[in-house]
């Protein structure tokens, strides 16, 4: 469910599949992880399923965390201005909607 675990996820199941995939020639190389580009999202996006429906073990719980932690280095808390732009916008949205 977290673009964030998604990547990570990714990253690390990609080094696993490619580690696996012949290194000569070149050209062979280049084509195979092309053509497990799909394989490889497939087993990350079913990892990050299977880990979000049993998150209440704690051995799952603790695969979400690379994810939840790449969170921290990428997001942050909003401005006061930032939330104060909101409000209002969310205020007037509230505002038109009861007009109709």
């Amino acid at each position: 469910r977290c673009g964030s675990s998604f990547i990570i996820f990714t990253v690390i199941i990609g080094m696993f599949v490619y580690f696996l995939v012949p290194t000569d020639p070149l050209w062979a190389r280049v084509v195979n992880r092309i053509l497990l580009i799909p394989v490889v999202l497939g087993i990350s996006f079913e990892v990050l399923q299977f880990t979000n429906r049993l998150r209440d073990i704690p051995v799952l719980r603790i695969l979400g965390y690379p994810g939840l932690w790449l969170q921290l280095l990428t997001t942050k808390e909003p401005t006061d201005d930032q939330v104060e732009v909101a409000i209002a916008s969310f205020e007037e949205l509230l505002r038109l909607e009861n007009k109709q």
